[in-house]
C-alpha cells in the first residue's frame, strides 16, 4: 500500500489533476526553474501565451513562459498553437519589452489589424526544440520526464510518469501505477523534491523515487 507522507506540506485533491499542463524543469543540484504549464508537445516547446491584441496594428501582448526572457530578443519564427484550422507560423517583425520584461509585444507578419492579432487571444507561443535554450549539465524538459519508469530505490518498477503538474509548494510526478505494484488507486504521486531523492536517469528511461514520498 502506498505510504502517505507528513511532510508533504499540501494536499492534493484530484480536481488539481484535471488542469492541462506542461512546463520546463531545470534540476541542477538544489537548482529549480520552472515553466508555467500548457499543453504537452513532442517537438515544439512553449515560450509564451498570448494574452490580448496590442493596439490597432496587430501587435500582440504576450507573457513570458520561459526561464529566460532574453531569448524573445532573437526570435525570427514562431508558431501559434492550438489555431484553427490547427497551427500557424510567422515571421517575427517586431520586439518590445514591456514592465521589465514581464509582458512583451510582438509584430507577427501577416497580422495588420487589432482583429486578426485578438483571434490569436489565449493561444501559445511555440519554437521547436532546435530553437531552445542550452540546457545546462543535469537539466532536462518536461517531455523528456513524461513517460519514464518510475523504480523505487531497489530498482523494482512501480509506474510511469503520466504528467509533472504545479503545485503551491513544489512540482510533482503524476504516476501510472504498473502491474504488481499494490496501491490504493491507478495513479499515485510523488513530490519532485530533493528529500524524495528523485534520480532521473534519460539514458536508462528511469526516475528513482524514496517510497516514503509516494501519495496514493
Amino acid at each position: 500500500m502506498c505510504r502517505a507522507v507528513c511532510r508533504f506540506t499540501k494536499k492534493i485533491t484530484k480536481e488539481i489533476l484535471n488542469r492541462v499542463s506542461f512546463c520546463f524543469i531545470i534540476l541542477s543540484t538544489d537548482l529549480i526553474l520552472k515553466w508555467q504549464r500548457c499543453s504537452i508537445m513532442s517537438d515544439m516547446l512553449v515560450i509564451g501565451k498570448i494574452l490580448k491584441a496590442h493596439g490597432v496594428r496587430g501587435d500582440v501582448k504576450i507573457t513570458p513562459i520561459t526561464a529566460d526572457v532574453e531569448r524573445f530578443r532573437y526570435l525570427e519564427n514562431v508558431t501559434v498553437k492550438p489555431g484553427s484550422p490547427g497551427e500557424r507560423k510567422f515571421a517575427v517583425k517586431s520586439i518590445k519589452f514591456i514592465s521589465g520584461g514581464r509582458y512583451i509585444i510582438l509584430g507577427l507578419e501577416g497580422i495588420s489589424t487589432m482583429e486578426e492579432a485578438d483571434a490569436l487571444r489565449n493561444l501559445y507561443i511555440h519554437v521547436s526544440e532546435d530553437e531552445s535554450i542550452e540546457l545546462v549539465e543535469g537539466a532536462y524538459f518536461i517531455h523528456q520526464l513524461v513517460g519514464l519508469r518510475v523504480i523505487d530505490q531497489q530498482g523494482k518498477q512501480i509506474g510511469i510518469v503520466k504528467e509533472v503538474m504545479d503545485t503551491p509548494a513544489n512540482d510533482v510526478l503524476v504516476c501510472t501505477v504498473v502491474a504488481g505494484f499494490a496501491c490504493d488507486s491507478d495513479e499515485f504521486m510523488v513530490p519532485f523534491i530533493e528529500d524524495a531523492d528523485c534520480d532521473v536517469d534519460l539514458e536508462n528511461g528511469t526516475v528513482r523515487v524514496s517510497m516514503d514520498f509516494v501519495v496514493s
